[in-house]
């Protein structure tokens, strides 16, 4: 989904901040849907996943972005997507700045077990009756995964650039979803595929005024 607009949202302008929210490609937990995977630091790459690192890179190339910086989470995967996006763009140089800033949502202890058994008739009730305030015991809440990749946000340098961040589907959703002001539903609906690309912009003369220009973009 994207803004009507004159230009492309990913294209840079002068004054302006623009950063690009690419998820990491398909991984060996995406395809275990009974089980939670959080942060699942150790999850690497199907051959699906690879080919769509792959795509991802191939579309960067087709729209003309050379991000001015390479930012990845410490997951496993989102360096794997990042490595093989940038080897289909023709670069094997750059060296990986790696935030655990913008890890995905920690759904602490219940990480690696079954979803039946974590989202049990009570689980399923505080949900709803917390929304967006809601975390598993050990883990984090939507709402303070948004803040902190709104403050991961206003940390990067005050100057025009174009950056490109490998990160995970709800750290991407959760922020968009602390920009906008969204509900607990539409934060939950809103998907964010394997390998899709999130644009967030500021302008450098309105400091910490983001604004989600366009959201879930396909590359492949």
């Amino acid at each position: 989904m994207t803004k009507n607009n004159s230009q492309p949202a990913w294209q840079s302008s002068p004054g302006r901040i623009t950063v690009l929210l690419a998820r990491h490609c398909e991984t060996t937990m995406n395809i275990q849907p009974e089980l939670v995977g959080g942060r699942s630091n150790d999850a690497s790459l199907t051959p699906k996943g690879i080919g769509q690192a792959e795509q991802l890179g191939q579309w960067l190339v087709a729209n003309n972005i050379n991000p001015d910086t390479i930012i990845t989470s410490t997951a496993l995967r989102t360096q794997q997507t990042a490595r093989i996006a940038l080897a289909a763009m023709g670069i094997d140089t750059v060296q990986l700045q790696k935030e655990p800033e913008i890890l995905e949502l920690s759904q602490g202890e219940a990480e690696g077990r079954l979803r039946a058994e974590v989202y049990t008739r009570r689980v399923q009730q505080a949900i709803q009756e917390q929304g967006k305030d809601f975390k598993l015991p050990g883990g984090e809440s939507m709402n303070e995964v948004g803040a902190r990749m709104y403050d991961w946000l206003n940390t990067l340098p005050q100057e025009q650039a174009v950056h490109l961040a490998v990160t995970h589907g709800g750290s991407i959703k959760m922020l968009a979803s602390r920009i906008n002001g969204w509900r607990h539903r539409t934060t939950y609906r809103q998907p964010i595929d394997n390998g899709s690309i999130t644009v967030v912009t500021r302008e450098l003369s309105k400091p910490t005024k983001w604004t989600v220009r366009a959201i879930n973009i396909p590359t492949s």
